[in-house]
Order: structure tokens, then sequence, then C-alpha cells
């Protein structure tokens, strides 16, 4: 059979058969509407939740003083370079603060308080996000003594800053220093919840410790971050962390005791948690049978509605 003649036939049918097309188009009609509405919440916390490169690469690591992976700790950034120095697992590693600082300025006279995260200088390379405008960090500026910078989020460019792309180079005083913005990121990195700038980790750190009267550089208990890898490729999670528990085991166990080891998570469990896989438990119990069934449903326009199959599972009256 030609596909013209199987076009005939199925014109026929429904042409004879109205009430049963009209069922079949309003169950396709409803199926395809659910699945567009699951697929998007798919689609934005799963498949484009951040502008990164290959998310499924990136892991976050915490440390734990029990063996049983239980009680997670922040990192201290001494912890973190001996990490990212005796690791062979990642292609590249970053630090991130485990919560968001505080920063007041003032913008065209007027008060602006907004959150900010301290990061390596790696941070924005191990996600693989790159600026909208402007760059992000080097090296250079994620060392002692270094000029302080930032870079800031869309959201405050646009609020504070009308979305004038002159706002590079500009200077703002937060806490008697003088910040310059280097950069601006994409509408869509959001990344840690909250921060509305970036800024390099190290001059803060010992900004931090000065305030404190501690070395937040060196001393292992000051923990405030948490670290976030790049897999090499070809390297499971569960081998990474085994590697970074043997470095652990290896460190000072007054500090490190006995039983001390690391806890190894994908960025987007991280970041969405339980979120991420009730979307996935919904798209399984909801978006795939619905579709399912409608195409079953379509079928029949293909078989006949007098077709047995059809009358048992009680669909024949509609022919």
């Amino acid at each position: 059979m030609t596909l013209a003649q199987t076009v005939r036939i199925g014109a026929r049918r429904l042409l004879k058969t109205p009430l049963f097309t009209i069922a079949v188009l309003v169950t396709l009609t409803l199926g395809i509407a659910a699945n567009v509405i699951v697929f998007s919440a798919v689609n934005g916390v799963l498949l484009r939740p951040l502008p990164i490169s290959r998310p499924g690469d990136v892991v976050a690591i915490a440390e734990t003083a029990l063996g049983n992976r239980e009680g997670s700790k922040e990192v201290s950034y001494r912890d973190y370079l001996d990490w990212h120095d005796q690791s062979r697992s990642f292609e590249s590693m970053a630090v991130v603060s485990s919560t968001n600082s505080d920063f007041i300025t003032d913008v065209r006279g007027q008060v602006v308080r907004f959150s900010g995260a301290l990061v390596s200088a790696s941070f924005f390379d191990v996600l693989g996000a790159h600026a909208a405008i402007g760059r992000t960090f080097g090296p250079q500026e994620d060392r002692q003594g270094a000029t302080r910078v930032l870079v800031i989020g869309d959201g405050l460019w646009r609020r504070q800053f009308g979305s004038d792309p002159g706002v590079l180079g500009r200077a703002l005083t937060i806490r008697g220093q003088s910040y310059t913005i280097l950069g601006v990121m994409p509408r869509e990195f959001v990344y840690p919840a909250g921060a509305d700038v970036w800024t390099p980790v190290v001059p803060s750190l010992v900004s931090i410790g000065a305030r404190y009267k501690v070395d937040a550089m060196q001393a292992r208990h000051f923990g405030l971050h948490t670290v976030l890898g790049r897999l090499r490729p070809g390297v499971a999670p569960d081998q990474a962390r085994a590697e970074l528990d043997v470095i652990v085991r290896r460190l000072p166990e007054t500090q490190h005791p006995k039983g001390a080891g690391v806890i190894v998570t994908a960025l987007l469990d991280e970041i969405y948690g339980p979120t991420r896989r009730g979307v996935l438990l919904l798209f399984a119990m909801v978006g795939l049978p619905v579709l399912a069934v409608a195409s079953v449903r379509a079928v029949a326009l293909r078989c006949g509605s007098h077709d047995p199959l059809w009358r048992a599972l009680g669909w024949g009256r509609w022919g």
C-alpha cells in the first residue's frame, strides 16, 4: 500500500467517525501539552540549569570526619591547596565560599546592599562559564596584595547600573576598600544561589584573617569553603573520592582524625538536591505514560475503530 493510499484511507475513516476523531485529537492535544509542561520543567532544572560546560563532569567536594560519609564540614583553604596539588583525578579545581557575604556600597548616592561569593581565580574556568561583557578573574587578581576586583551578576547590573556597558572599570567602595568591576555574567548564571557579585578569595581571606587574628590561608581548622572539581575524562566520582580520602589521611591528624574523608557530589545534585530527583520522577510518572496513552489512542485511527483490541479497551464505541 502506497503512502497516498494510506492517507486516503485514513481521511475516509476520519470523516466517517467524527466522534472518534475528535476524541483522538483531544487526547493527543492533552498528551502533548502535558509533556511540553513536564519537559519544560526538566529542561529548566536538569538540561539547562547553568550556562556551564559539561555540567555532568563537575562535582562539589566537602570534608567529613566520619567514615560513614555523614557530618560534612567546610574545607579550609590550606586543605584545598593540598587537594589541588596532589590530586590527579581532576582537570581543575576551584574553591567557593560556602555562604555568601554581605556587601554594602554607594551607587549614585544610593546605599546598595548585595550578596557576594568569595571564589578562587579558577572558579569560572572550572565551570566553563564566561562573562557576558568584560572578563572574569586571572591568577594575578587572586593573590596577596592584589588590587580588589569584582565580577557582577546580570541582575545587579540591570537594577543598579541600568545595563550600562560602561560599568566595566568602575570602582565601588566596600568596607573602605576600592573594588574595580571587571565583567558581568550572563543572566542565567546564578551560582551560588543569591550571589550578586564574585570576588577573589585570597585578598578576602587576608582581610578576614587580620580581623580574627588567624592565618586564614594556612589554618586547617579555618573552614569556609566548598571545593569544586572538574573530573578528568573517564574518572568516576567514586574514584575521585577514593583518591581524596587517601590525601586527607596523609594530612596532620590533629585536624583530620582517623576515619576522615570527603564527600563527592555531582554539582547539579548539590544545587538542586531533592528538586532535581522530584522533577525526574515527575517526568517518569506523568510525561512518558501520558505520551504513550496518547500515542496508542492515535494508532486506533490506523487500525480502525472497530478493531477488537480497541473494543476490548472500551474505545470501540467511538466508531
